[in-house]
């Protein structure tokens, strides 16, 4: 269906809005389910991925919102307002659920929340970036590599880090 914008702005605004109303249901598709903390994290990042990977105004979103960058849109603080409350607190309750049962490392909940954001929004960027480049990898293989390293870690269980 065809769209005319009087100006770009009008355009972002839509795009935007498109992408918070993709991500508030992905939030609501992981993170209100009946599965413990850590696999609802664990979903919400794939789906998350998978989506920056499909429409990047969706990582566009996160990464300014993130970053404390402007989002020009004319209902900045009110869309601002909206991720705190639709796309980051459910992420929060979770990590501190999974903290409260054990399942996640004992930190500040809002400094884990920062490290899983910043490791998504990061490891997007430099895909998205360089994805039609030679030697990219597909995305389904991209994002289970991100996963795994988010959510198992560097080391293998065989090669413990050694204790000096």
């Amino acid at each position: 269906m065809y769209h005319y914008y009087n100006n770009k702005i009008h355009l972002v605004e839509d795009l935007l809005l498109e992408a918070f109303e993709e991500a508030e249901h992905i939030t609501a598709r992981a993170m209100h389910s009946t599965e413990p903390p850590l696999v609802r994290l664990e979903q919400y990042a794939a789906l998350q991925l998978e989506s920056w990977v499909r429409q990047p105004f969706g990582f566009v979103l996160f990464k300014n919102w993130f970053h404390s960058e402007p989002i020009l849109v004319h209902y900045n603080e009110r869309l601002l307002a909206s991720i705190h409350e639709r796309l980051y607190k459910p992420v929060l309750e979770a990590v501190g659920e999974g903290i409260r049962s054990g399942q996640i490392a004992a930190t500040q909940p809002g400094t884990t929340v920062s490290v899983f954001f910043a490791a998504l929004i990061g490891a997007s960027g430099a895909y998205i970036g360089n994805k039609d480049s030679d030697g990219a990898i597909n995305p389904e293989e991209w994002i289970r590599d991100v996963i795994t390293v988010l959510f198992k870690g560097l080391q293998t269980e065989r090669h413990p880090k050694e204790n000096k």
